[in-house]
């Protein structure tokens, strides 16, 4: 129950789950993604009491029919990381639901770019990782060059699912961005210039997206008819 749930820290985050387990059949929640920050749910003092925490909502998430969640070390830096979490990991897989990770192609310096392919690596190398989730960006030729390194990664991991990000632009969403840019989001002034450009970049970061296999997530919120015939009409589908 959730009075139990908020009893037991290390299954506090399985609050919403229960929630929404409530509301949606078995067959819709196996479509739900949670997403899991070590930030916010870490013992700087005790990494193990970390991975307990994970390892009980990787169980719970599971006993409610949760198919997959993505794993992310959250903002700033810590020891107990997203990568150093997989590598402690020790639930077996048929007692969790899969597990995705967050990789960003659109670091500006060369240097970043090179760490996250070789953290990315790391991680797919303790067998527990079977998605990869990309940042939002807005830099295309990086994002190309990186789906090419990623088609690399999946011909020894043919198995691996790619999901990746894009906006609805929306004049509101760019002034948003401008006065307060998301942590790790790199959009060119390019982009946040006008609506019109924003969604023709957004239609070619789809079409690289199309070109590799990678199933686009829309990040922005749709609260109305009109914004959800937008929606489909950035995503090429039919009204």
């Amino acid at each position: 129950t959730k009075a139990s749930l908020a009893q037991k820290p290390a299954l506090a985050p399985a609050a919403a789950l229960h929630s929404l387990a409530a509301a949606l059949s078995t067959t819709e929640m196996k479509g739900v993604c949670p997403h899991y920050s070590l930030k916010f749910n870490n013992d700087a003092r005790d990494p193990a009491s970390t991975l307990r925490r994970f390892e009980a909502f990787c169980e719970e998430a599971a006993s409610l029919h949760v198919r997959e969640i993505l794993l992310v070390s959250g903002s700033g830096s810590r020891s107990f990381d997203s990568l150093a979490c997989l590598k402690a990991l020790t639930l077996p897989a048929e007692r969790r639901p899969a597990i995705g990770v967050a990789f960003n192609p659109f670091f500006p310096d060369r240097a970043a770019r090179m760490r996250e392919r070789a953290r990315l690596r790391q991680k797919l190398n303790t067998g527990a990782v079977s998605a990869i989730w990309l940042q939002i960006g807005s830099d295309v030729l990086l994002l190309r060059e990186a789906l090419a390194f990623l088609a690399e990664l999946r011909g020894v991991h043919p198995a691996l699912r790619l999901y990746g990000s894009v906006f609805l632009p929306s004049r509101k969403l760019l002034a948003q961005l401008k006065f307060r840019p998301w942590n790790g989001v790199f959009l060119s002034a390019e982009y946040l210039s006008s609506v019109e450009v924003a969604s023709t970049i957004t239609c070619r970061v789809l079409d690289a997206y199309a070109t590799h296999g990678v199933e686009p997530l829309l990040e922005s919120a749709v609260r109305s008819r009109a914004e959800w015939r937008a929606a489909r009409e950035q995503l090429g589908l039919s009204p």
